[in-house]
């Protein structure tokens, strides 16, 4: 045991002070991660966190971080563990952190490594739960059942929509709070439905100042509440604003474990109109992140898109209970904070028929946008991708193995050109199996100063695929996503004039 002890201290190096404690979804510990000067993640195996279920360690571990003296955040003394490129370390014993760690709820110190701290490790199993007393907050998350691979392609699948396309804004050129603020100021809304996984509090301060100054019209906003929480705004800069603006944190439940993610703004006047995008509510010209703002017109769109976050919002209502364990773990189970987006989900609830009422039944099925989760949309795409005669052409910003990879690689053994745009570097390494002259990939990712964002197929530039999914398990089987069937020559064309802007001159260029 000496020896194993004195091999470790050997391999410790020092990490310098760029540096900083943070949290990921993708610990693969349920702990905390450290990202060192030069950049790159560590996740610490001495701790981890309660209640794994849903996003909720990710939601203790930031409180775990928030808790942290600035000093500890800047520098440690780790162990990397073999093989290296997992990117797994241990803390130094005379680290202070897993002080920290015991004295802050729902994070403790993990039983594989107490042994090496055995007095602090018992006082770890003696530690109270941080949701104790919480019975709702105990019941495991179910996993999304598995696709039945046996199934035939035959079923129903989404009908293609006609598009009454009205003006494309295209981020980060242009700014995208000044559209949604001219939006509002030229067409005076009664009614305006936002949806963004996560919200600018300064966007929404903006939407604010139009409200006051339009004693007659109302706001609702959808957000993600796991993801928002996580940004240093929540829940403070949503404070002191109009009681005309309406919050809607949505939360994972036990009945649905996915992110929210549907995105877009619907407003009604004199006229109704539907904004889509599948990028976050945020000041993109800082971000640099690319996508298309497309108008659909007419009231059928409107009561679609409406109509399926009323169930959303019909869903969380019937799971609220759910929405104090995230809170509990986040902020506290008797913080104030936690006290008032449960206030916000009271307030959302109570008033719930009271938006799109004459517009949107919450138990309709949507006329014209497809719900996420449903087997129709992936069985949709992948009729698509099998009758494909000439062309498939491809922008998701998240890209790993799927049926939908696999059958585009399919399609490119077949002699169909497969064309596709990917917006980060992990994953398509993993589903590029199989290299065919048919197939190119093109990446517009961070490093090349623009991210691709968008999400969208054409095949045979006839048919028009678009969602705020990625073309991913988790994007298709996520019904908090909304996605688009159209054969809309206009609409096919903006979609292609993104792919065509954003692919580079060289496969695989940036």
């Amino acid at each position: 045991m000496v020896a194993l002890i004195l091999l470790i201290l050997q391999t410790a190096f020092n990490l310098s002070s760029n540096a900083a404690y943070t949290c990921r979804p993708e610990n693969r510990r349920n702990g905390v991660s450290y990202l060192d000067a030069q950049g790159k993640v560590w996740d610490v195996a001495d701790l981890e966190f309660e209640n794994t279920s849903y996003l909720d360690s990710y939601l203790a571990c930031m409180r775990f971080v928030e808790s942290l003296p600035e000093a500890m955040h800047l520098s440690a003394s780790l162990f990397p563990l073999e093989p290296r490129s997992q990117n797994l370390a241990r803390l130094d014993l005379s680290d202070p952190l897993p002080l920290y760690c015991l004295a802050s709820p729902g994070c403790k110190l993990h039983p594989v490594y107490g042994f090496f701290r055995p007095f602090q490790f018992i006082k770890s199993i003696l530690k109270p739960g941080v949701l104790e007393g919480l019975n709702a907050c105990q019941a495991k998350t179910p996993e999304f059942p598995p696709h039945d691979e046996t199934k035939e392609l035959s079923d129903p699948v989404p009908a293609f929509q006609s598009v009454d396309l009205g003006r494309v804004i295209s981020i980060p050129e242009q700014n995208m709070e000044e559209w949604l603020l001219n939006e509002l100021r030229v067409r005076k809304p009664k009614e305006v439905v936002i949806s963004s996984m996560i919200l600018s509090a300064a966007i929404m301060k903006s939407v604010n100042d139009w409200l006051v100054k339009n004693p007659e019209s109302e706001v609702w906003a959808f957000f993600s509440f796991g993801l928002q929480s996580l940004t240093p705004e929540f829940p403070d800069g949503f404070l002191g604003l109009s009681h005309r603006l309406h919050w809607v944190p949505v939360f994972q439940t036990s009945a649905n474990s996915e992110t929210f993610h549907i995105k877009g703004v619907a407003l009604k006047g004199k006229t109704a109109s539907t904004w889509i995008y599948s990028a976050n509510l945020r000041r993109f010209r800082e971000e640099k992140v690319a996508d298309r703002i497309i108008e659909i017109k007419g009231g059928i769109p409107y009561r679609s898109f409406i109509g399926i976050l009323r169930r959303v919002l019909e869903e969380q209502c019937t799971d609220v209970e759910q929405l104090a364990c995230s809170t509990g773990l986040r902020f506290g189970v008797q913080a104030d904070r936690s006290k008032l987006v449960g206030s916000w989900v009271e307030g959302a609830c109570s008033s719930k028929t009271s938006f799109g009422v004459d517009d949107a039944n919450p138990s309709m099925k949507a006329a014209f946008f497809e719900q996420g989760g449903d087997e129709r949309v992936e069985t949709g795409i992948l009729n698509a991708v099998e009758n494909a005669k000439k062309t498939i052409e491809v922008s998701s910003h998240i890209l790993n193995d799927s049926r939908v990879t696999d059958a585009l690689l399919d399609a490119a053994d077949r002699g169909i050109q497969v064309k596709v745009l990917v917006g980060t570097e992990p994953g398509y390494r993993r589903w590029l199996k199989r290299p065919s002259r048919n197939f190119v990939w093109f990446k517009r990712t961070r490093g090349a100063g623009t991210t691709s964002h968008a999400k969208f197929m054409v095949v045979d530039r006839e048919l028009a695929i678009w969602g705020t999914g990625n073309f991913t398990q988790t994007g298709l089987h996520n019904p908090h996503e909304i996605f688009l069937f159209s054969k809309d020559q206009k609409f096919i064309r903006v979609l292609l004039d993104y792919l065509e802007f954003y692919s580079g001159s060289e496969p695989g260029a940036s």
